[in-house]
């Protein structure tokens, strides 16, 4: 994902965030990642993940339903390519 003009990582909490981040790499794999969990959420914003801060329960269970998402997500994609190469390599009998 590129960065673009109005882009969801910004503000003071992304550049706090990232400060603490040395390897150009990681940080690029960190916004992926925090792009990808701000769309889940449907938040505009880094700093709107601050919002429930005084909350931890509230965090967690975001946490939690998020990553429910991805192993439901990921299991489908697992059990589809998994039954695609599979069907792949069967031979027909002659």
């Amino acid at each position: 994902m590129q960065k673009q003009e109005g882009d969801l990582i910004q503000g003071n909490t992304y550049k706090n965030f990232v400060n603490a981040i040395k390897s150009p790499a990681t940080r690029v794999g960190y916004e992926n990642s925090l792009r990808r969990y701000l769309n889940h959420l449907r938040l505009t914003k880094l700093d709107d993940l601050l919002i429930h801060a005084s909350n931890p329960r509230y965090i967690e269970s975001q946490v939690i339903d998020y990553i429910m998402s991805l192993r439901e997500r990921w299991s489908s994609i697992l059990h589809h390519t998994i039954s695609d190469y599979s069907h792949l390599y069967v031979l027909p009998d002659k």
